[in-house]
């Protein structure tokens, strides 16, 4: 069973099922004990979860002989490649949203002026 984290723009990490905030440490731990996770931005219902485990990841003392089997299994590059395409659509988020600001305050200076 796949327990469902929602992550809300204050970056707090929310338990769906638990009804409860939770950690990244808490988050650790649960896959630690075999569970699984999704973490879903609440915003934008975007699966976020190789973004926020490979944070996990740089916060864990790993050997550098797990390193070396990520990386000869490829697990490393689908990470990575995981993240460059979230941190894409986080930065394509927020172009739209300023966007949607610069066309709002435009719209307002037209109609305040004489």
């Amino acid at each position: 069973m796949t327990t469902v984290i929602k992550r809300y723009q204050n970056r707090k990490l929310y338990d769906v099922e638990q009804s409860r905030y939770v950690t990244t440490d808490d988050l650790a731990r649960m896959i630690r004990e075999g569970q699984t996770v999704q973490v879903i931005d609440h915003e934008t219902d975007d699966d976020i979860t190789p973004m926020v485990l490979t944070n996990i990841l740089k916060q864990t003392d790993m050997s550098a002989s797990l390193l070396h089997h990520m990386i000869r299994y490829g697990a490393i590059s689908q990470l990575q490649e995981d993240v460059r395409q979230l941190e894409l659509e986080d930065l394509e988020r927020k172009i739209d949203t300023l966007e949607q600001l610069v066309s709002e305050l435009a719209g307002i200076q037209e109609h305040s002026e004489p």
